[in-house]
C-alpha cells in the first residue's frame, strides 16, 4: 500500500525521468508546457531539478503520459522501463509505478471508496489494509474457516496479518486447554506459511489498550482493519473514526464465508458457523522466540 512517503518517492523518481520521457514521446518543452498548462520555464526547472514536482503536476503529466500510451501502445514498455528503472530500490516492495499500464490507476488505486457496505472482499482488504487479528477468534469453532479464508486472501499479497503479542498472551491465559492449543496451532501454521507477523513491546498495556494506542498512532499513515469478536473492543476502535484529525477510515468486523463483515451496532450481529476447512496442523509450540517479535516503530 502507498503511504505519503511512498508517493513522494514516486513523484521524485518520475521527475528524474521527465526529460527522457518527454524526448521519448517526441514532445518539445513548449508542447508539454502547453499540455499541462504551465510556463515552459516550469518544465525546464522540473527537468533540471531546480523545482520539486508537486502532486498536481505529477497527476497532470501522468494523465498526459497515460493518454499518449493508450493511443500509442507500442511505447508502453519503453516508458515503463524509463520510469521504473529509477525507483526500484527506494522503498519497500516498489516494483512499478504502473497498474494496468497506467500511472494514474496505480496512483489512485489506494483511494478506495469505503461506504457503509454490508461486507467487503477480503482479498481486497488483504492487499490494501494492515489487518490486525484478535487471537481469541482462533479459539472459536469458526477458527478453521477463518484461517482458511485468511490464507486464500493473503496468498497473492506481500502484506502479512499483524498479531499483537498481548493478544497471544491473553489467549495463553485462557481457561480451556483445548481452545488454547487450537489457537496456538493456527498461529504457528500462519507463521510457517509466512502470512503472519507478531508485533509488540514490553511496555504494551493489555491487548484492548494496545490496539487503541497503535490504531491512534498509525491511522493517518495506513488503512487499518481489525478482525475480532469482541464487540466492546470493536466499539472503542470505531470511535477513532470520529476523531477530528485526519486519518483513513478504520474497519472492524468478522470474517464470514470469505468476506469481511463490518460491525453494525444498530442491528444485532449474526455470526454464521460454516463447515471447517480440512487442514493438517503442525505440532503445537507454546513458546515464542523474541526474534520473531517486532516492535511498533513501524507497521
Amino acid at each position: 500500500m502507498l503511504n505519503s512517503n511512498a508517493r513522494k518517492i514516486i513523484i521524485k523518481n518520475f521527475q528524474s525521468s521527465l526529460r527522457t520521457i518527454r524526448l521519448t514521446l517526441n514532445y518539445s518543452v513548449s508542447e508539454l508546457a502547453e499540455i499541462i498548462n504551465v510556463p515552459p520555464q516550469t518544465v525546464n526547472e522540473l527537468e533540471s531539478g531546480q523545482m520539486e514536482m508537486t502532486t498536481l503536476q505529477y497527476i497532470a503529466v501522468a494523465a498526459f503520459v497515460d493518454n499518449f500510451l493508450r493511443q500509442n501502445p507500442e511505447y508502453i514498455l519503453d516508458i515503463q522501463e524509463i520510469v521504473d528503472g529509477n525507483g526500484r530500490d527506494n522503498f519497500e516492495n516498489y516494483d512499478t509505478s504502473f497498474s494496468a499500464d497506467s500511472l494514474l490507476e496505480f496512483w489512485f488505486e489506494d483511494f478506495i471508496n469505503l461506504g457503509d457496505a454490508e461486507e467487503y472482499d477480503l482479498q481486497m482488504l488483504a492487499a490494501k489494509f494492515k489487518i490486525f487479528l484478535d487471537a481469541e477468534i482462533l479459539m472459536t469453532d469458526a477458527a478453521p474457516e477463518i484461517v482458511g479464508d485468511l490464507i486464500d486472501a493473503f496468498e497473492d499479497t506481500d502484506n502479512k496479518i499483524i498479531l499483537p503479542l498481548r493478544s497471544i498472551e491473553e489467549v495463553q491465559r485462557g481457561e480451556n486447554p483445548d481452545e488454547i492449543s487450537q489457537a496456538l496451532k493456527y498461529i504457528r501454521r500462519l507463521q510457517e506459511m509466512d502470512f503472519l507477523q507478531i508485533q509488540g513491546e514490553d511496555a504494551d498495556p493489555d491487548f484492548h489498550d494496545t490496539i487503541l494506542t497503535v490504531f491512534s498512532k498509525f491511522r493517518g499513515n495506513y488503512r487499518l482493519c481489525l478482525i475480532t469478536e469482541n464487540e466492546s473492543l470493536a466499539q472503542d476502535v470505531l470511535k477513532l473514526n470520529d476523531a477530528e484529525d485526519s486519518g483513513f477510515k478504520i474497519l472492524v468486523g468478522i470474517i464470514n464465508d470469505g468476506n469481511f463483515v463490518p460491525y453494525n451496532f444498530e442491528a444485532e450481529e449474526e455470526i454464521i458457523d460454516e463447515e471447517s476447512i480440512d487442514a493438517e496442523l503442525p505440532t503445537e509450540k507454546d513458546d515464542l522466540s523474541k526474534d520473531e517479535i517486532i516492535g511498533w516503530e513501524e507497521l
